[in-house]
C-alpha cells in the first residue's frame, strides 16, 4: 500500500527523456536500446566470434571471455548513471535487471555455459568507501537478480577490493590497468568454493575490461576454473 501511495504522489519518470508516469523507462526510449550483437576478446578488445579470449591473447590466469547484454548508448548511459551516481536510484535494479536477463536469453555462449551446474556468480566488489557513499553495490544487485532468474549459485563475499581506486571513467586505457592492478584479494575461507568452478564475474559496464581481468587473475591464481566477464553493457 505504501509503495502504491508513493507512486501516486511521486510518479516515476523515464530516466532518459524525463517523461512522467511511465516508469523508469518509457517505450520510446526502450526501443532505442541496442541489444549486444558484436563480440570482442576482453584482452585485445578486437572482434571475437563468440566473445571468448583469442588463443593468442590467453595467458594462464587471464579472463577467458566476455558476455555483454547491451551497447552503451545514450539511454543505457543515463540508466547506469542514475543507478551509480546521485541521486542513487537503487530501485533501477529491477528495470536494468529485466533488460539484462532479456539480453542474456539471446546469448548463445551464456546459455551454453549456464547449462553447467558448476557455474558460480560473483559481483565485482566496491571499496568500503564507495560502498558507504552509495549505500549499495550495483554489481551485487545485478548479480543477485541474474542468479535468481536462472537459479544459479551466487556469493558476494568471495573476493574483496583492498585498493581505493580512482573512478575508471576518468582514466585512459593504460592508466586503468595500473589503477586496478592488485586491487582484489580472495577471502581464503571461500577458496574451496571456487575450485575448478566456472565463474561469472558480474559488472555493470565493460570498457577496457581491466577491472574484470584483475578480478579474474585473483580467482584463477587461487584455483578457480574458467572466468568470464558478464556485464550489463559494453562501452567498446
Amino acid at each position: 500500500m505504501l509503495d502504491f501511495l508513493l507512486a501516486l504522489i511521486y510518479p516515476k519518470r523515464c530516466v532518459s527523456c524525463n517523461k512522467d508516469k511511465c516508469g523508469y523507462l518509457c517505450g520510446v526510449c526502450f526501443s532505442r536500446i541496442s541489444f549486444h550483437e558484436s563480440t570482442i576478446c576482453p584482452v585485445c578488445l578486437r572482434g571475437s566470434i563468440d566473445g571468448r579470449t583469442h588463443p593468442k591473447c590467453r595467458t594462464q590466469y587471464d579472463i577467458v571471455g566476455l558476455i555483454s547484454g547491451v551497447e552503451y548508448g545514450q539511454v543505457i548511459k543515463k540508466l547506469i548513471h542514475k543507478f551509480k551516481y546521485k541521486p542513487y536510484i537503487c530501485d533501477l535494479k529491477n528495470t536494468i535487471g529485466e533488460i539484462f536477463v532479456e539480453s542474456l536469453e539471446n546469448n548463445e555462449l551464456f546459455k551454453t555455459l549456464v547449462a553447467d551446474s558448476q557455474v558460480l556468480l560473483l559481483p565485482i566488489p566496491l571499496s568500503k568507501k564507495r560502498l558507504r557513499m552509495r549505500g549499495y553495490n550495483q554489481s551485487q544487485l545485478l548479480a543477485f537478480y541474474v542468479a535468481q532468474y536462472y537459479g544459479l549459485e551466487y556469493n558476494c563475499n568471495v573476493i574483496t577490493r583492498i585498493k581505493e581506486t580512482r573512478p575508471q571513467f576518468m582514466l585512459d586505457k593504460k592508466a586503468r590497468f595500473e589503477n586496478i592492478k592488485n586491487a582484489f584479494i580472495l577471502n581464503k575461507s571461500f577458496k574451496s568454493l571456487i575450485q575448478n568452478r566456472t565463474i561469472f564475474l558480474i559488472d555493470d559496464v565493460a570498457t577496457t575490461c581491466s577491472t574484470l581481468r584483475s578480478a579474474a587473475k585473483t580467482l584463477r591464481r587461487n584455483g578457480s576454473g574458467d572466468v568470464y566477464g558478464v556485464t550489463f553493457a559494453k562501452e567498446l
